[in-house]
């Protein structure tokens, strides 16, 4: 999987709100926008969650925004 970040200035000048996108065989895909209220609030409440269940539980784990490999 390639990842296509364009920059901000001299960007696509048909897209210039599109700062990144993931190129997938030949074939461009642009993630829809997130909300605040349905996805960045609940978001961050359960990354709070987590978090503490992570401080108190022995070997647990959790991360964010990253891959398995």
């Amino acid at each position: 999987m390639k990842i296509a970040v364009i920059p901000e200035r001299g960007g696509s000048k048909r897209m210039p709100h599109v700062k990144k996108a993931e190129l997938v065989e030949g074939v461009l895909y642009v993630a829809s926008p997130l909300r605040y209220r349905q996805h960045g609030q609940p978001h961050s409440d359960i990354m709070a969650w987590l978090g503490v269940y992570r401080a108190v539980t022995p070997g647990g784990y959790c991360a964010n925004n990253t891959t398995i490999y």
